[in-house]
């Protein structure tokens, strides 16, 4: 099935996001250049503040690159005077864009997109502008999840954050109090359902934003979707991949757990029910049980190898 004439009449903005990464954010900038519709397409760039002397170069770098990368219809470059972290960058950020336009693509410096993420996301936000239910668009499927074969798209719970849309009136439903939305989400017996069914610990995850030990919005635009009874539009073959999951980023270690291939002639279909899709949710599963049990076996390690350098030691 090929596409029809586009739902689209006019190009979503796009927000990047930057920080202290130049070899990702050439290769996130490189790639978007690439992509079907970048020339019609304005785009916002927020470069984080540096930490101190340690990454200042890197942060000037990161500068320098985008001020002089070209390729979009207009491009608005802002540079933060201090470093304010991810999750405050993300919000502020993608409240001033869709504050403007009413919608938003949003990509970060580790982000690569395929030749037509571009389309499918503004297709995914005119498709679904008058769907209330569907709250966000993630370009990005885990490889355990995609299905080569199947060329639709299906919705699931969560809203994945590697390269996401969404609109306005959705956006601005998000509540940004951690212990409020961990309190609904208790009071309404939903914490099953946001664990994945036990098998994911995004209940931790919010407690430790809680407990200001991480800096997560993105624990919390899941927690407000869910409790709306939002879902997300995924596409089976992923329009993104994420090059920053190699111990280079602030907030993600080492892993090849999330790898994906990047579809390049993707077709995507209108799913037929409102529901989550069943073997979807069953893959997010399989997948968390691994990243979980991953993350177990490195914690267990540890504490082993620290139990034998006790006992190695030389007795006086």
């Amino acid at each position: 099935m090929e596409y029809g004439p586009p739902l689209f009449k006019s190009v979503s903005p796009i927000a990047l996001f930057v920080y202290a990464r130049p070899e990702h954010t050439a290769r996130t900038l490189e790639a978007l250049s690439k992509s079907n519709l970048s020339a019609q397409s304005e785009i916002y760039i927020f470069c984080d503040g540096h930490k101190g002397s340690h990454d200042l170069a890197c942060v000037n770098e990161v500068r320098s690159l985008v001020e002089n990368f070209e390729g979009f219809s207009r491009k608005t470059v802002v540079m933060r005077a201090s470093n304010i972290g991810l999750a405050r960058s993300i919000i502020d950020g993608v409240s001033t864009v869709i504050a403007n336009h009413g919608t938003v693509i949003v990509i970060e410096d580790d982000i690569v997109v395929g030749s037509e993420c571009l389309e499918f996301f503004n297709e995914a936000l005119a498709t679904y502008k008058s769907e209330t239910k569907v709250m966000h668009i993630s370009g990005y499927v885990p490889g355990i999840v995609a299905r080569p074969e199947n060329e639709g798209t299906f919705l699931f719970r969560i809203p994945f954050c590697w390269g996401w849309a969404t609109w306005e009136d959705r956006w601005k439903m998000f509540c940004s109090d951690g212990q409020l939305l961990l309190r609904e989400l208790q009071a309404k017996k939903l914490i099953n359902r946001f664990d994945i069914d036990g098998t994911a610990q995004f209940t931790r995850m919010l407690q430790t934003q809680i407990a200001g030990e991480i800096d997560s919005w993105f624990v919390r635009w899941y927690a407000t979707t869910l409790l709306a009874s939002g879902l997300a539009i995924y596409p089976w073959n992923s329009v993104v991949a994420n090059i920053g999951n190699d111990g280079s980023g602030t907030h993600c270690g080492e892993t090849n757990l999330y790898a994906t291939e990047i579809c390049q002639k993707p077709r995507y279909l209108i799913p037929g029910s409102a529901s989550e899709d069943s073997a979807a949710v069953e893959a997010f599963r399989q997948l968390y049980r691994k990243v979980y049990a991953t993350r177990l076996q490195k914690i267990l390690y540890r504490i082993t190898r620290t139990f034998n350098s006790i006992l190695s030691k030389p007795k006086i």
